[in-house]
């Protein structure tokens, strides 16, 4: 089956989870990598998914476990230093 890749910016929103980032929620923009899967030579794709994201704006949070929901979705992150990591 072929498959195709392409880079989206997205809305989401950035909540923190555990005891040091609690009640820090914000709006974000998440860079994410969309794959779709066509049959044959099919004009749509039959199946749709993300399979790499990164949230792209910078903040004074602290470091520490969050949740980000873009396009659908929910992930878990943790922050250390000023980069968020999926886990």
């Amino acid at each position: 089956m072929p498959r195709k890749k392409e880079s989206v910016l997205l809305p989401g929103r950035l909540r923190g989870v555990d005891a040091k980032t609690q009640g820090h929620e914000r709006g974000c923009r998440v860079r994410a990598t969309r794959e779709y899967t066509y049959v044959d030579e099919l004009a749509a794709p039959v199946n749709s998914h993300y399979v790499a994201f990164k949230v792209v704006d910078d903040d004074d949070f602290p470091q520490g476990d969050y949740e980000v929901t873009f396009g659908g979705r929910t992930e878990k992150i943790t922050k250390r230093g000023f980069q968020y990591y999926g886990r």
